[in-house]
C-alpha cells in the first residue's frame, strides 16, 4: 500500500494524475474479478496480494475489504495528486476527511481480522456499533496528529506541494507555525482522551450484550490493536532516523535537553498508552 503511495506521489518526476487513475482503475477492477488490459506490474502484483488477503475469510469481510481498498484507491487518484497538480491546499475539515482514506488505516483495520491467529472476525453488530467508528477516527487523527509536523519542514524544504495539517492550518486558520504545532499537539492530547472514553464505553456494552468468547476476543484484538497503531506510530516517529538525511535547524530540531524537534514535543501523549488494552471491564469487575 505505501509502496503505492511512495511510487506514485513521492517519485520524482511525479507520475501524472492520468497514470495513476488507470492503475488504481485497474486495480479495483481486479477486486471485481475483471481482467484489466495492462501489463503494469504493480497491477499484477496487486491481483497475487488480493487473492491472499482473501484466502480463508468470509464473503462478508471481503466485500468490506473491497470497499476499504476502493476507498483508498479512489482516494490516491483523486485527491493528492490532484491538489498537488492543482497547487491548492483542502479546508481543514475536507484535509481530515480524505487524508483518512489517503492513510490506508481502513484497509489496516481489516487486517486486524485477517492476521489474527485464527482469522476470527468482528460480529457485524459491533463492526456497525458508531462507538467503534469514533475509535478508527480517532486513532487516525493521532497519526496525522504526530506525522504532519514531523515531515513539514523537510516538505518545506524541498519545496513540496503535497497536503499537509501544518500548511492547512497556515493557510486557512491564519495560524503561525508554532501555532499550528502546538495546534496539533493539543489534537493528539485530545483524541487520545476521548479515545479512552470512548473505548471503555464501547467495549463495557460488547461485554454486558453476551458476545460469544470467539467474537468478543475479535472485538478486543482490534482495540489492542488501535492501541499499538497509535502508541507505536508515536514512539517511532520519536526514534527514527527518517528524516536525518535533510539537514537540521538548530532552533527547531536541537532544543533544550538536546531531544529532537517534534519527538520531544509528542512523546508523553500517549505514554503508557497501548498498555491499558488488558484492563477490559469483566477483569475489572473480577477485582471488586
Amino acid at each position: 500500500m505505501f509502496t503505492l503511495e511512495d511510487e506514485d506521489c513521492g517519485s520524482n518526476p511525479r507520475h501524472t494524475v492520468e497514470g495513476i487513475t488507470a492503475r488504481c482503475n485497474a486495480m479495483i477492477s481486479l477486486m471485481h474479478n475483471e481482467k484489466p488490459d495492462t501489463d503494469d506490474p504493480v497491477v499484477h502484483a496487486f491481483n497475487d496480494v488480493w487473492h491472499r488477503l482473501r484466502d480463508g475469510m468470509s464473503d462478508a469481510w471481503a466485500a468490506r475489504h473491497r470497499d476499504n481498498w476502493t476507498a483508498f484507491l479512489t482516494n490516491h487518484y483523486a485527491w493528492e495528486p490532484v491538489v498537488v497538480e492543482n497547487h491548492g491546499m483542502p479546508s481543514l475539515t475536507d484535509y481530515l476527511r480524505d487524508r483518512a482514506d489517503s492513510s490506508g488505516m481502513y484497509v489496516l483495520y481489516d487486517w486486524s481480522e485477517r492476521l489474527s491467529p485464527d482469522r476470527i472476525e468482528i460480529p457485524q453488530q459491533a463492526l456497525d456499533d458508531p462507538r467503534l467508528a469514533t475509535l478508527h477516527r480517532l486513532c487516525i487523527n493521532t497519526i496525522i496528529a504526530i506525522n504532519d509536523p514531523h515531515s513539514y519542514e523537510r516538505e518545506l524544504r524541498r519545496n513540496d506541494p503535497v497536503p499537509n495539517l501544518v500548511k492547512v492550518l497556515v493557510q486557512h486558520e491564519n495560524l503561525t507555525v508554532d501555532q499550528a504545532v502546538e495546534y496539533a499537539r493539543t489534537m493528539l492530547s485530545d483524541a487520545i482522551e476521548e479515545y479512552v472514553e470512548v473505548e471503555f464505553d464501547y467495549l463495557s456494552h460488547w461485554w454486558h450484550a453476551g458476545l460469544p468468547p470467539r467474537q468478543m476476543t475479535a472485538v478486543e484484538q482490534r482495540l489492542r490493536d488501535l492501541r499499538n497503531w497509535t502508541s507505536s506510530n508515536c514512539r517511532w516517529h520519536y526514534i527514527t532516523p527518517r528524516y536525518d538525511h535533510v539537514s537540521l535547524d538548530p532552533e527547531r530540531d536541537h532544543p533544550r535537553g538536546g531531544q529532537r524537534q517534534g519527538g520531544g514535543a509528542f512523546a508523553g501523549q500517549t505514554a503508557g498508552f497501548a498498555d491499558g488494552v488488558g484492563a477490559t471491564p469483566h477483569e475489572d469487575e473480577a477485582d471488586q
